[in-house]
């Protein structure tokens, strides 16, 4: 679930029945400048966040909980 502001700026891959049916499309990049793009690189860091965060509606829920995340991770 995305943020109602990026609904329409971020494709979904809900046309295909894959592995990847959830995850945001990674649109193609033909230089390196494409790779850098906010399209491009929001998708491909959402598509890596576990579902339990992709699912938090709540704006405040999703920082806290991708706060505690990045915490206990560095450790």
């Amino acid at each position: 679930m995305l943020p109602v502001i990026f609904t329409l700026y971020f494709d979904e891959n809900f046309v295909f029945d894959t592995c990847n049916r959830d995850n945001l499309h990674l649109v193609w990049c033909k230089t390196s400048y494409g790779l850098r793009s906010v399209k491009y690189t929001g998708s491909n860091l959402w598509n890596q966040l576990p579902n339990e965060l992709q699912v938090i509606a709540s704006l405040n829920s999703f920082r806290s909980e991708l706060k505690f995340i990045l915490a206990t991770s560095l450790i």
